[in-house]
């Protein structure tokens, strides 16, 4: 077969330039890993499950323990990894709410305001679930009851409950 597309040492020409390029290294090959046998394997749950945690191989752990403060790493409280920190202070939305309540004015500024310090809630990265999304809720159910037209408002709250019910639980009652 014939290729008049291709001249005389055009193909060696390529082949050279691939081998040359690194291209065409050798590929290393590496045996599967071997899966244990039903004997072998691990029973779930057993205190010498082996796992890695983060770069320290072959440490072991017993699954079923809860983590403790002494397994966080450096810089993160016992209470993130317990899953229970509280929400961050806001002191100054705080502070705006109050004002803003005693004054007993301005509903659509009341509504924002609690807008406001439920999407910081909300946004609270530092803070467990469990905080931060029923106070965040609370907050935007107030704005939703001063401001039923907020449309921030609505579709935080929409989001919170979707998030509950995408879990199977029940959303905190108003």
């Amino acid at each position: 077969m014939r290729f008049p597309f291709i001249r005389g040492g055009a193909v060696l020409a390529g082949i050279a330039a691939l081998v040359s390029s690194g291209c065409a290294k050798e590929a290393t090959t590496q045996a599967p890993p071997a899966v244990p046998s039903a004997a072998e394997a691990p029973i779930a749950g057993t205190p010498s499950q082996a796992y890695v945690e983060h770069g320290k191989p072959g440490t072991t752990q017993d699954p079923s323990a809860a983590p403790t403060a002494s397994s966080a790493p450096a810089g993160i409280t016992p209470d993130l990894v317990l899953g229970n920190a509280a929400l961050t202070p806001t002191p100054d939305l705080d502070a705006e709410v109050a004002r803003l309540e005693k004054a007993g004015g301005d509903k659509k500024a009341l509504a924002t305001a609690y807008v406001k310090r439920g999407t910081a809630r909300l946004k609270d990265d530092r803070a467990a679930p469990r905080a931060k999304y029923p106070a965040a809720l609370k907050d935007f159910r107030r704005a939703l009851a001063l401001d039923p037209t907020n449309g921030e408002a609505q579709k935080n709250a929409q989001t919170i409950e979707d998030i509950y019910k995408s879990l199977g639980r029940p959303v905190p009652k108003p």
